[in-house]
């Protein structure tokens, strides 16, 4: 299996250098054997705002958006799985108040998105149970301690 991780961070926010090691732990965790691409992308409050506003309907700000894919690359076959976008001063502000490292709760929120890209939400109580099952045991797996999720 081979991942692409396509990173736009045209802010220089300082981010882990770890990234593609959480996706392919994730990937790997949840049996996708398929080479995937995923398009990884740290905003500012305005850019995540006007997104939540274009495709929910009322401007917020938020941690993270995803918007699935769920196409096959013609020329390399890939699994083009889709977008993660991660507003990062949002981002920061939340790790400082749940008393987690920003390099945790970003790799939470990477994991957080790739379970939507894979279809799974947290809509109901028991779909909400199974997603941050499957977060704590990949977060256990890459041994990262959150002290406290985000609701």
């Amino acid at each position: 299996m081979e991942i692409k991780l396509e990173i736009a961070n045209e802010h220089d926010y300082v981010i882990p250098g770890n990234l593609i090691k959480i996706v392919e732990e994730t990937l790997e965790f949840l049996s996708i054997q398929r080479n995937t691409i995923i398009s990884l992308a740290f905003l500012d409050e305005d850019e995540i705002s006007r997104l939540y506003n274009e495709y929910y309907g009322y401007a917020q700000s938020t941690d993270v958006l995803s918007f699935n894919s769920n196409t096959v690359d013609p020329e390399t076959g890939f699994l083009i799985l889709g977008d993660i976008l991660i507003c990062f001063p949002f981002v920061e502000k939340q790790a400082i108040s749940l008393n987690n490292s920003i390099d945790a709760e970003i790799s939470l929120l990477i994991i957080h998105g790739i379970l939507h890209l894979l279809g799974y939400d947290h809509i109901e109580d028991s779909m909400k149970n199974e997603m941050w099952t499957l977060q704590a045991e990949i977060l256990a797996r890459l041994k990262i301690t959150i002290n406290s999720i985000p609701e």
